[in-house]
């Protein structure tokens, strides 16, 4: 049976591939992401144990920038995974093009989203 690192790493693989031109390409790399965010679910529910098996694709190209946002938007973690996948995501952001952009503008939301978490003084 395939281990969750290996199928988050295969749905990776298959979003990378991805041609936007073509309805069922696209339509294969949603359901890809639909996958991934059930096995980050799926690990989560395990708490730190279960999200640190995943904790390895961080240092994987393919993997490293789908988890890292997935991560931060549905599991409670560590301050330490939290700063990697952010550091991650800031450094997609500092590039050029659409994808930057669509990282710098998931940033602020995600900053926005953690300002209203946090308790008033």
């Amino acid at each position: 049976m395939e281990s969750r690192l290996e199928q988050f790493r295969r749905y990776a693989a298959t979003c990378s591939t991805t041609d936007y031109s073509s309805p069922r390409s696209v339509k294969k790399r949603n359901a890809a992401v639909e996958q991934m965010y059930k096995l980050v679910e799926e690990a989560a529910t395990s708490g730190e144990t279960g999200i640190s098996e995943l904790v390895p694709l961080l240092d994987e190209p393919a993997s490293a920038l789908w988890l890292a946002h997935q991560v931060l938007e549905k599991c409670s973690i560590s301050k330490v995974i939290e700063r990697r996948c952010l550091e991650i995501i800031k450094t997609a952001a500092a590039g050029k093009g659409a994808d930057a952009l669509g990282e710098q503008m998931w940033l602020r939301d995600y900053e926005a989203r953690c300002r209203d978490k946090s308790p008033s003084v």
